[in-house]
Parts: structure tokens; sequence; C-alpha cells
């Protein structure tokens, strides 16, 4: 249930600051950026794919509860979204997240959380390469 908390207090955040500030297109417009933005993506998508993979197998094997999966994916695919309007900012949510479910859970969770820290590493590194490559670019068109 803390992680759920956790989840939606992390794409409650992350609405207000994109809301408040728009959108970053800078990251998008280098091939850099864009190229980490993917991959961090696909990270979030794998722990996405891991709540789904135990939704799916509790569900059939006649434990409703396992629905309570499902949670997670809404909040990550949001998260996600989110992100790739404002990815540094949502670079340090998704690390700090992903951190404090790795906390939560421990070492065992690991094999678990590992994919939202490396998602969250991704995003902030992407976002500060194409900041740079955009400055640069900036620059010599002067």
């Amino acid at each position: 249930m803390i992680t759920l908390i956790a989840y939606f207090l992390a794409v409650i955040v992350l609405g207000l600051i994109v809301w408040q500030r728009g959108r970053d297109v800078r990251v998008g417009e280098t091939r850099v950026g864009r190229t980490l933005l993917i991959a961090g993506l696909i990270f979030m998508g794998l722990q996405a794919a891991l709540h789904l993979f135990f939704a799916i197998g509790e569900m059939a094997g006649g434990d409703m509860s396992g629905a309570g999966h499902l949670v997670p994916v809404i909040a990550i695919v949001l998260l996600g979204l989110l992100v790739w309007r404002l990815p540094l900012e949502g670079g340090v949510v998704v690390f700090l997240l992903g951190i404090l479910v790795l906390a939560y859970f421990g070492l065992p969770g690991l094999v678990i959380t590992w994919t939202l820290p490396v998602a969250g590493v991704l995003f902030i590194i992407g976002t500060v390469l194409a900041r740079r490559a955009t400055m640069r670019g900036a620059g010599h068109s002067n």
C-alpha cells in the first residue's frame, strides 16, 4: 500500500511540475536525448510488464486480488507520459521513487525495482546531454 501511495504521489508531484512549467522541447530535438528518453521509457515499461505479469498470473490462478498489480501499471504509464514532457524533473522523480521502493522492499526487492532508478538516471543523463548539444548548437549559430 505504501508503494502505491508513493507511485501516485510521484504522479501528482510531477503532474503539478509539468502543469506549472510546460514541456521541455529541447530534449526531444536531439538524437541522444530522444534515444536516452526512449531507453528510460523501455526500462519503465519493463517495470510495468512485471506488474502485468503478476496481475495476470494471480488472476488466472483465481486470485482476483492480483488486480491490485494493475494500479502501479497505471501510475507507471502516467509517469512515463509526464516524464516525456519534462525529462529532467521526471528523471529525478522516477529515480527517487525507485530508491524509495527499493528501500521499502530491501535488497530482495532489487530484482523487481532496479528498473526505475536506471530509467531515472537515463532521463537525467539524456536531458543534460541534450541541453549541452542545443547550447553548443545555439553558440555556433551566433
